[in-house]
Protein backbone atom coordinates (compact mmCIF):
# COMPACT_ATOMS: atom_id res chain seq x y z
CA UNK A 1 0.00 0.00 0.00
CA UNK A 2 1.17 3.13 -0.74
CA UNK A 3 2.37 5.91 1.96
CA UNK A 4 1.99 9.72 1.50
CA UNK A 5 4.49 11.41 3.49
CA UNK A 6 3.35 14.86 5.36
CA UNK A 7 5.31 16.79 3.76
CA UNK A 8 4.64 15.80 0.20
CA UNK A 9 1.13 16.18 1.25
CA UNK A 10 2.11 20.31 2.52
CA UNK A 11 3.60 20.62 -0.74
CA UNK A 12 0.49 18.98 -2.86
CA UNK A 13 -2.16 20.98 -0.69
CA UNK A 14 -0.07 24.59 -1.35
CA UNK A 15 -0.10 23.41 -5.00
CA UNK A 16 -3.91 22.85 -5.03
CA UNK A 17 -4.51 26.24 -2.83
CA UNK A 18 -2.33 28.68 -4.84
CA UNK A 19 -4.74 30.92 -7.46
CA UNK A 20 -3.33 29.38 -10.74
CA UNK A 21 -4.93 27.85 -13.93
CA UNK A 22 -5.68 24.19 -13.45
CA UNK A 23 -3.65 22.47 -15.67
CA UNK A 24 -0.91 24.36 -14.24
CA UNK A 25 -1.68 23.05 -10.64
CA UNK A 26 -1.69 19.21 -11.98
CA UNK A 27 1.64 19.57 -13.63
CA UNK A 28 3.25 21.02 -10.78
CA UNK A 29 1.68 18.03 -8.81
CA UNK A 30 3.20 15.79 -11.27
CA UNK A 31 6.33 17.22 -10.77
CA UNK A 32 6.71 16.05 -7.86
CA UNK A 33 4.59 12.99 -7.77
CA UNK A 34 6.03 8.99 -8.09
CA UNK A 35 3.71 8.77 -11.20
CA UNK A 36 0.64 9.92 -13.26
CA UNK A 37 -0.98 8.20 -10.95
CA UNK A 38 0.14 9.20 -7.42
CA UNK A 39 -0.48 12.63 -8.81
CA UNK A 40 -4.21 11.99 -10.12
CA UNK A 41 -4.92 10.27 -6.32
CA UNK A 42 -3.42 13.48 -4.61
CA UNK A 43 -5.12 15.85 -6.78
CA UNK A 44 -8.36 13.99 -5.96
CA UNK A 45 -8.41 12.35 -2.68
CA UNK A 46 -7.42 15.58 -1.28
CA UNK A 47 -9.99 17.98 -2.71
CA UNK A 48 -12.81 15.76 -1.47
CA UNK A 49 -10.92 15.23 2.03
CA UNK A 50 -11.24 19.19 2.61
CA UNK A 51 -14.38 19.46 0.58
CA UNK A 52 -15.86 17.32 3.11
CA UNK A 53 -14.03 18.87 6.53
CA UNK A 54 -15.70 21.87 5.35
CA UNK A 55 -18.75 20.37 4.97
CA UNK A 56 -19.06 19.03 8.03
CA UNK A 57 -18.83 22.30 9.86
CA UNK A 58 -22.00 23.70 7.98
CA UNK A 59 -24.24 22.24 10.86
CA UNK A 60 -26.34 20.76 8.39
CA UNK A 61 -26.20 17.48 9.97
CA UNK A 62 -25.02 15.76 6.37
CA UNK A 63 -24.55 12.33 6.16
CA UNK A 64 -20.86 11.59 4.56
CA UNK A 65 -19.97 8.83 2.10
CA UNK A 66 -17.78 6.18 3.60
CA UNK A 67 -16.90 5.05 0.29
CA UNK A 68 -15.79 6.58 -3.71
CA UNK A 69 -16.55 4.60 -6.98
CA UNK A 70 -14.00 3.88 -9.76
CA UNK A 71 -14.28 1.91 -12.76
CA UNK A 72 -13.18 -0.83 -13.66
CA UNK A 73 -11.33 -1.96 -17.10
CA UNK A 74 -14.60 -3.87 -17.59
CA UNK A 75 -16.24 -0.32 -17.22
CA UNK A 76 -18.29 -1.51 -13.97
CA UNK A 77 -17.78 0.71 -11.28
CA UNK A 78 -16.59 -0.70 -8.15
CA UNK A 79 -17.26 0.82 -4.66
CA UNK A 80 -14.60 0.78 -1.90
CA UNK A 81 -14.16 1.92 1.28
CA UNK A 82 -12.20 5.52 2.11
CA UNK A 83 -9.80 3.42 4.71
CA UNK A 84 -7.95 1.48 1.03
CA UNK A 85 -6.72 5.01 0.22
CA UNK A 86 -3.78 6.36 2.21
CA UNK A 87 -4.24 10.19 0.45
CA UNK A 88 -7.56 10.20 1.82
CA UNK A 89 -6.41 9.33 5.37
CA UNK A 90 -3.66 12.03 5.38
CA UNK A 91 -5.46 14.74 3.47
CA UNK A 92 -8.42 14.31 6.16
CA UNK A 93 -6.42 14.71 8.60
CA UNK A 94 -4.18 17.85 6.94
CA UNK A 95 -7.63 19.78 6.12
CA UNK A 96 -8.39 19.88 9.87
CA UNK A 97 -5.11 21.29 10.65
CA UNK A 98 -5.25 23.46 8.12
CA UNK A 99 -8.96 24.49 9.02
CA UNK A 100 -8.38 25.45 12.07
CA UNK A 101 -4.30 27.14 11.92
CA UNK A 102 -5.66 28.15 8.12
CA UNK A 103 -4.12 29.39 5.75
CA UNK A 104 -7.58 30.03 5.30
CA UNK A 105 -7.31 30.99 1.69
CA UNK A 106 -5.53 27.63 1.20
CA UNK A 107 -8.17 25.24 2.64
CA UNK A 108 -10.87 27.19 1.06
CA UNK A 109 -9.78 26.91 -2.42
CA UNK A 110 -8.87 23.13 -2.27
CA UNK A 111 -12.15 22.49 -0.32
CA UNK A 112 -14.71 24.29 -2.52
CA UNK A 113 -13.25 22.27 -6.03
CA UNK A 114 -14.30 18.47 -4.25
CA UNK A 115 -16.89 17.20 -5.99
CA UNK A 116 -19.26 16.56 -2.89
CA UNK A 117 -18.57 20.30 -1.73
CA UNK A 118 -19.42 21.43 -5.52
CA UNK A 119 -22.89 18.92 -5.30
CA UNK A 120 -23.85 20.73 -1.47
CA UNK A 121 -23.29 24.45 -2.95
CA UNK A 122 -24.90 23.43 -6.20
CA UNK A 123 -28.22 22.61 -3.83
CA UNK A 124 -27.45 25.51 -1.47
CA UNK A 125 -28.09 28.00 -4.42
CA UNK A 126 -31.09 26.52 -6.24
CA UNK A 127 -32.69 26.88 -2.57
CA UNK A 128 -32.49 22.92 -1.60
CA UNK A 129 -32.72 22.36 2.30
CA UNK A 130 -29.78 19.41 2.75
CA UNK A 131 -30.61 19.16 6.11
CA UNK A 132 -30.16 15.87 7.17
CA UNK A 133 -28.74 15.00 3.47
CA UNK A 134 -26.96 11.95 2.53
CA UNK A 135 -24.06 12.45 0.29
CA UNK A 136 -23.53 9.58 -2.07
CA UNK A 137 -20.19 8.07 -3.08
CA UNK A 138 -18.16 9.98 -5.39
CA UNK A 139 -17.03 8.68 -8.46
CA UNK A 140 -13.00 9.11 -9.12
CA UNK A 141 -13.24 9.28 -12.83
CA UNK A 142 -9.20 9.31 -13.53
CA UNK A 143 -8.55 6.14 -10.47
CA UNK A 144 -8.79 2.93 -12.29
CA UNK A 145 -10.13 0.32 -9.48
CA UNK A 146 -7.66 -2.51 -10.35
CA UNK A 147 -5.38 -0.57 -7.85
CA UNK A 148 -7.64 -0.99 -4.72
CA UNK A 149 -7.99 -5.14 -6.31
CA UNK A 150 -4.43 -6.18 -6.10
Amino acid sequence: MMTIERSLLQQVCAILGDDIPEALREARVLAIAESPMHARRMIDFTREAFGIVLLGHFGKNLVFPQTFKAKAADGGWVEFSFDVEPVFRAAVLEATEVAHSGPRNLYANIATSGALYVVVAKALNDGVDVEGGVLSAPAMLGVPAEIYQQ
